[in-house]
């Protein structure tokens, strides 16, 4: 073909050029290297659609636009263990997948029925089965909201790396997700995802995970 250039005040040049084409193929998406981490935030779906989250409507909503991920060489799911890691700096709030229960006993306890629908629709039916990134021990508040029995409402605890408290709140929630993502085969592909945090924090973080939960690994 014929390649023309111009511009104002100038003469136009042209050139004929021919191009050849390597015979080389793009290999299927799961096979690419490439490690694609685009976030996900499925509730923000449901929120745009007016459906429950975690509904069958709304995995129907979610299936169309995954798919297109994991075509697009997706290797993440990601997850939210707390409300909000980042402040709330996007349109949507980041709810937790899991639900932290203080029951009337003292004694904290997790649903994760929420994540484990989230991790079973991406991993089992669209696909993206390398890293399960799960954000986060280090949220920008330093606090873990809670639904308290005793109260009937929900409370907020602090956390803050350094202090006892981040390993009273972390360290049995750790060994519990930890023995959660063992029995459903995911707990090598789990990391403890840490986004922008200074250096001594991650460290602790990093510190707690390896006591308490030497399957994960860390992703920041």
């Amino acid at each position: 073909g014929q390649v023309c250039v111009s511009a104002p005040g100038c003469a136009a040049v042209c050139r004929d050029i021919a191009l050849e084409v390597s015979p080389h193929q793009l290999p299927e998406p799961e096979k690419w290297s490439m490690h694609l981490d685009l976030w996900q935030h499925p509730q923000a779906v449901a929120r745009w659609h007016d459906v429950a989250p975690w509904s069958p409507e709304h995995f129907a909503l979610l299936r169309p636009l995954m798919r297109r991920l994991a075509q697009a060489g997706q290797k993440c799911i990601t997850c939210t263990l707390l409300d909000e890691a980042w402040n709330g700096q996007t349109y949507d709030w980041f709810p937790s997948m899991i639900r932290w229960v203080k029951g009337k006993d003292g004694v904290m306890r997790y649903d994760y029925s929420a994540l484990d629908a989230w991790v079973h629709f991406m991993h089992d039916e669209i696909g993206i089965r390398e890293q399960i990134s799960c954000y986060s021990m280090l949220p920008w508040h330093h606090k873990v909201k809670y639904f308290d029995e005793a109260t009937g409402q929900w409370a907020e605890v602090s956390a803050e790396p350094g202090k006892p408290s981040f390993e009273q709140v972390w360290a049995p929630f750790l060994r519990d997700f930890h023995h959660h993502m063992q029995q459903k085969g995911w707990a090598g592909k789990t990391c403890i995802a840490i986004d922008e945090r200074p250096d001594r924090m991650v460290r602790e973080a990093m510190r707690l995970v390896k006591e308490n939960a030497p399957s994960f690994r860390i992703a920041s």
